[in-house]
C-alpha cells in the first residue's frame, strides 16, 4: 500500500522563491501540491501549535520548504515528520561534519535524501564525506577512516584510494 508522505526542501533564504516560481513554470497546475512555508510568517503561525498541531500541519502539506538555519532551530518541528524525500538545496551548507547545522540536517528521518551543489569541496575532502554522510549515512564509513584513508597522505601516495572512491562515487 502507498503511504502518502510530504518533500521537504531545504535551501538558503535566497532559493526558497526559486523553488516555487521553477514548480509554477515547469509543473502541471497541480504541481506538487500543498505547498507549506516553514519559514517567515507560516513559520511563525506553528508557534503557538501544540505538538500535534504543528506536526498535522506539516503533515497535510505535499512539499514543504525551509532555511537550514530554521531547520537547526526549529529542528523539534521537523523530526516528528516522516518524509519521503528530503531536497538539501546548496548543500554544501553542510560540510561541516561537526556543526549544528549539521547535525540537525543529518537527524531529520526521510525515506529518500538528495543533495544539490555545484561545490561539494571547497576546502576539504571531508566536506564532501560530511555532504555524502548526511544523504547516504555509512557509504563513506566513519570520518575518521575516511580521513586516515584519503586525505593524510601525500596526493601521488594515495592514487589507488581516490580511485576506488571516485567509483564508490
Amino acid at each position: 500500500t502507498y503511504t502518502r508522505k510530504p518533500l521537504l526542501i531545504v535551501a538558503p533564504t535566497g532559493l526558497l522563491k526559486n523553488w516555487e516560481d521553477e514548480a509554477s513554470i515547469h509543473l502541471e497546475k497541480r504541481g506538487l501540491g500543498q505547498l507549506f512555508r516553514a519559514y517567515g510568517s507560516d513559520l511563525a503561525s506553528l508557534k503557538h501549535l501544540s505538538h500535534n498541531q504543528r506536526k498535522a500541519q506539516l503533515e497535510s502539506a505535499d512539499w514543504v520548504v525551509t532555511t537550514y538555519e530554521t531547520l537547526r532551530d526549529k529542528i523539534r518541528y521537523f523530526l516528528p515528520i516522516d518524509w519521503g524525500v528530503v531536497a538539501f538545496d546548496e548543500v554544501q551548507k553542510i560540510k561541516n561534519p561537526s556543526s549544528r547545522l549539521t547535525e540537525m540536517a543529518k537527524s531529520v528521518q526521510a525515506d529518500f535524501c538528495i543533495a544539490l551543489t555545484g561545490t561539494p569541496v571547497e576546502n576539504r575532502l571531508s566536506d564532501m564525506w560530511s555532504i555524502i554522510d548526511a544523504v547516504a549515512p555509512g557509504q563513506l564509513g566513519s570520518l575518521r577512516d575516511f580521513h586516515q584513508r584519503y586525505e593524510t597522505q601525500n596526493p601521488g601516495e594515495n592514487a589507488e584510494a581516490i580511485g576506488e572512491l571516485r567509483t564508490m562515487l
